[in-house]
């Protein structure tokens, strides 16, 4: 087992202050307005370049509470409040801005190109915020492992997780085998008529009720053991982790440039990639200090990992908080 490839997989997060609406936002919303009063489907979208250089497409709907929706496939999603609002209650607690990175631009270009990113939006909606704060909404840290991952592997994983639902029902998924092959419409594709026995119908009531109990049931193939994704925890936590075939799953989203990655630290280019994943919400980072204390005593049990400027400082320890 060797890990190939470690990133901050997705980002979302919030910048707010006081101040006021820049000339170029104010000249911009007007027609911004303007777009998204005509516009009709099909229409061309509005396309919107920041006094910094960065391209965006305006989307013609905003996103409560959020006036603007600018879109950059390749960089972020960028949420705007209504900059005639700011000095609002409701904006200074939710932010003038939050901002959804791509997943291929952390990748590619790493935390400090967001962190540049940030600065230069702040520079073109405001200039200069005071009481400035930049707080994550939400992040998700990943490590990608030379390894292949079936469903007897599972029992073995240690989770601080209460919710766990791929324990092995070994005597459910042996029932489950049991039934016959079907199409994607259900039908059985052999020539014989089954039945499906009680035993057979309460296994599978069994396996349902566990799933819709966990809310994130895991996927695999009952036949070979092929696993696909795990779930530890809810995906409402604050803090969920999700194991999955990489290789399977980058073929589908077409993301061909994590080969090139893998290849540079050692994948042989045939052996499956799989990604253990860790979500973490602002309510996990706001508390989680006492719990990363627990691995370096110098850090302050009392300091809010929400704030940008003091997570990037500790990334190494939540990731031994969560691993170890």
């Amino acid at each position: 087992m060797k890990i190939l490839n470690r990133v901050i997989d997705s980002l979302d997060l919030r910048l707010g202050g006081r101040g006021v609406p820049s000339f170029w936002l104010h000249e911009q919303a007007v027609l911004w307005r303007a777009f998204k009063d005509k516009y009709s489907y099909g229409s061309a979208l509005f396309n919107v370049e920041l006094p910094t250089g960065e391209s965006f497409t305006l989307r013609p709907f905003g996103h409560i509470p959020y006036e603007f929706v600018l879109d950059n496939p390749e960089v972020a999603q960028i949420y705007l409040y209504n900059p005639d609002k700011w000095f609002n209650e409701s904006c200074l607690n939710t932010g003038i801005a939050y901002v959804n990175f791509r997943s291929s631009f952390l990748q590619c270009a790493g935390l400090q190109a967001a962190e540049k990113f940030m600065e230069n939006l702040e520079y073109s909606l405001a200039g200069s915020l005071k009481a400035r704060y930049l707080k994550i909404s939400v992040v998700d840290l990943a490590a990608d492992i030379n390894h292949s991952f079936k469903f007897t592997d599972i029992p073995s994983f240690i989770s601080r997780s209460h919710f766990r639902d791929a324990k092995a029902f070994d005597s459910d998924v042996e029932i489950l085998r049991s039934l016959p092959l079907s199409d994607n419409r259900g039908i059985p594709t052999g020539d014989e008529k089954h039945e499906v026995t009680t035993e057979q119908l309460e296994a599978i009531q069994r396996v349902l009720s566990r799933f819709d109990e966990m809310g994130e049931p895991s996927a695999f193939n009952f036949r070979t053991d092929e696993l696909q994704t795990v779930y530890f925890g809810l995906k409402t936590s604050p803090c969920f982790a999700r194991l999955y075939n990489k290789s399977t799953e980058i073929k589908v989203s077409e993301k061909s440039y994590m080969e090139q990655i893998w290849s540079q630290t050692g994948w042989d280019g045939e052996q499956d990639v799989w990604r253990l994943e860790f979500s973490l919400k602002g309510k996990f980072l706001k508390s989680c200090s006492r719990l990363v204390t627990n691995f370096d005593g110098d850090i302050n049990s009392q300091t809010d990992f929400r704030d940008f400027s003091e997570f990037k400082q500790v990334i190494t320890q939540i990731w031994a908080y969560l691993t170890e």
